[in-house]
């Protein structure tokens, strides 16, 4: 006959319930790790991808303006009209009035930047926003 195991003091169970979460967290490792490499190599080629694709440009348009739509790569309408708007109008001596006149009512600023008084979103990856400060 064999004879029982001996009980493990404390320490030992302490000690094998460790190497026990070790050998889990490698088998996982082992096989999520391949899985999200490929997720995280998409979501940055993505990014590339966005960043590098030119904008598509189109003539300015306030009816467009007020209502944006979304287009490829988190731009929007707006981004693909800013170079023309800009080109446009220059809103230098411009009252808040004729701003909103022009481009609708303004969205409010980020709350971790109280600086700008008009802000317009141009989309995820829009070099510039459009700002203006009294």
């Amino acid at each position: 006959m064999t004879s029982p195991l001996p009980t493990p003091t404390p320490k030992q169970a302490a000690a094998r319930a460790g190497w026990l979460w070790v050998l889990i967290v490698a088998v996982a490792f082992l096989l999520l790790g391949p899985i999200a490499v490929i997720i995280c190599g998409q979501l940055m080629f993505a990014k590339v991808l966005s960043e590098s694709a030119p904008v598509r440009q189109r003539a300015f348009d306030p009816q467009l303006w007020q209502k944006p739509v979304d287009v490829e790569f988190g731009r929007t309408t707006r981004s693909e009209m800013v170079e023309d708007l800009l080109r446009e109008y220059s809103f230098i001596g411009w009252t808040p009035e004729q701003v909103e006149r022009l481009l609708g009512p303004a969205e409010p600023p980020p709350a971790w930047d109280d600086r700008w008084d008009f802000v317009y979103h141009l989309g995820a990856d829009a070099t510039h926003d459009l700002y203006q400060r009294d």
